[in-house]
């Protein structure tokens, strides 16, 4: 339930996101930025399969995409935002608020690849 719970959250903070810059934003994404996105929405796959205990995709793809994304996301917390973000950030502390409401997502792909019986 928890998850299914985060799942929507995290849902309704990207559809915010989009609304809340939409008007404000140029869309001139640089490459980090889409990367940033794919690795969000993939996430958000897996995040999904596990609440609703669906098997998506392979259990390799699960694992080389959970250490690819969490290797990328924390490029991108600390260095790679504050290069080429819209709004550099100056401290750790930016860098921080960026990957913590990301942790429960890295520990559902966690659960969904090593927990779970689905992707066996």
């Amino acid at each position: 339930m928890i998850w299914k719970v985060y799942f929507w959250l995290l849902v309704a903070f990207i559809i915010a996101a989009i609304l809340v810059t939409g008007n404000n934003v140029t869309w001139k994404l640089h490459l980090v930025d889409w990367l940033n996105i794919f690795f969000m929405i993939v996430g958000l796959i897996g995040v999904y399969g596990y609440a609703y205990k669906h098997r998506l995709i392979s259990k390799s793809f699960w694992i080389l995409f959970a250490i690819t994304a969490l290797i990328y996301q924390l490029a991108y917390s600390f260095k790679l935002d504050q290069r080429y973000g819209a709004s550099p950030a100056t401290s750790t502390i930016d860098g921080l608020t960026t990957f913590v409401p990301l942790i429960p997502l890295f520990v559902a792909l966690y659960f969904y690849v090593y927990r779970s019986k689905l992707l066996n």
